[in-house]
């Protein structure tokens, strides 16, 4: 099996510096407070939006993968069902054969040799 980064991590970093940093830069700007407000509201609304998206893409691509594990455990399903089977019947074949092999034996013995 192979590992997949996703990314996450790294995508959370990136946010996470795009968080402190906004926050630094907004608290050390000389901006009237009403600005100052206004601008965090708005850097805290787009790092909501980019990780509302974010989620959105990764529950897709979560979505996928399970469609794909799914067809993948339905595959192998059927493949052991059809080996079982077969299994089954080879086995019988192979008892009915015994079975005709016995009762041919059984009629060449002469009848007074059975026990």
């Amino acid at each position: 099996m192979y590992e997949r980064d996703s990314g996450s991590g790294f995508a959370m970093g990136i946010i996470s510096g795009v968080l402190v940093g906004a926050g630094v830069a907004l608290l050390l700007a000389p901006k009237a407070g009403t600005d100052l407000r206004g601008d965090l509201g708005q850097t805290v609304g787009n790092v909501r939006d980019n990780l509302a998206r974010r989620l959105h893409e990764l529950a897709d691509r979560v979505s996928a993968e399970l469609d794909s594990f799914q067809v993948r455990v339905d595959r192998a399903s059927d493949s052991a069902a059809g080996a079982v089977y077969s299994a089954a019947d080879t086995a019988s074949a192979a008892a009915e054969r015994a079975r005709e092999q016995v009762d041919d034996w059984a009629a060449r013995v002469p009848s007074g040799s059975r026990s």
